[in-house]
């Protein structure tokens, strides 16, 4: 349920301008025409992509809230509008995608020069590159409604992060809900290293989380709180995930057994496939 998600689905390079798109329809078009848009520095057809009455679902660093009285559709449209400014050779591509019926799930991957003011940032020259996780609804060939990833419903997933809100989920992640059908009860969050990154345990939003053999000694990471919270007596059993080792680490250092996921057991759907917890 961590931030770290790699979408199944062939990776996929767009360089089409947006205009090219308009012809065809679906979900995965439409998030194709986002890339093609931005590749094009078309803000006027990137704006065309968004429905008048768009809800943005999501609140963090990559996404800030908009300005008093700002429409959530100016507000996207002005972010990356500032976005190509600061990067002008910017480029974008998709490199995995999921479609479902009137949802779409995609990697975007952005590169450019920091060639201009981004953000309040002065010019570097700096090469960059990042990436972004986007889930969104089309109606009418036009985004309705964004999200980033689902988790427990009324609970912050901060990720380890000061970026990320406190803001609640707005709804559960598969998994969740097949843990409260088995009878399960949440008890909480856990910590994790910032983005979950790592393999130590230490944010500086929560600080580290203590191994409870050795406060002195690591968790392990990424799901060091996890693997705290059972080999403490908290919890007789805890959720993780596991892509580099984020299960099987922590559990090395706590004394515990740790499973590996089998891939598309541990959906964090709706909105998204198994990803990263299933590598």
């Amino acid at each position: 349920m961590k931030r770290r998600s790699i979408l199944r689905g062939a990776a996929l390079l767009v360089a089409a301008p947006a205009v090219a798109l308009a012809q065809a329809s679906g979900a995965g078009t439409v998030a194709r025409g986002f890339a093609a848009a931005l590749n094009a520095h078309d803000i006027e057809a990137f704006a065309a992509l968004f429905a008048d009455d768009y809800i943005n679902h999501q609140t963090s660093a990559a996404a800030p809230p908009p300005s008093a009285g700002t429409p959530p559709r100016a507000a996207t449209v002005a972010f990356f509008a500032a976005r190509l400014k600061g990067l002008p050779d910017l480029s974008v591509s998709i490199e995995a995608m999921v479609e479902r019926d009137d949802r779409v799930a995609a990697s975007f991957v952005y590169e450019g020069t920091h060639q201009g003011l981004y953000f309040g940032v002065a010019p570097t020259g700096k090469r960059l590159r990042f990436t972004s996780c986007d889930i969104f609804r089309v109606s009418g060939d036009r985004i309705a409604e964004h999200w980033g990833m689902g988790d427990l419903a009324g609970v912050p997933t901060r990720q380890g992060s000061a970026f990320e809100p406190a803001t609640p989920r707005e709804l559960n992640s598969t998994i969740t809900d097949r843990f409260l059908a088995a009878g399960l009860i949440p008890l909480g969050k856990t910590n994790v290293p910032e983005f979950a990154l790592m393999t130590t345990t230490e944010s500086r939003l929560y600080g580290p989380a203590r191994n409870p053999w050795s406060t002195a000694h690591t968790t392990g990471g990424s799901s060091g709180g996890a693997a705290a919270a059972v080999a403490s007596g908290m919890v007789p059993v805890a959720h993780a995930n596991d892509g580099g080792g984020s299960i099987r680490v922590p559990a090395s250092c706590c004394g515990l057994v740790g499973l590996k996921p089998t891939r598309a057991r541990t959906s964090i759907g709706p909105l998204i496939g198994d990803g990263w917890g299933g590598l």
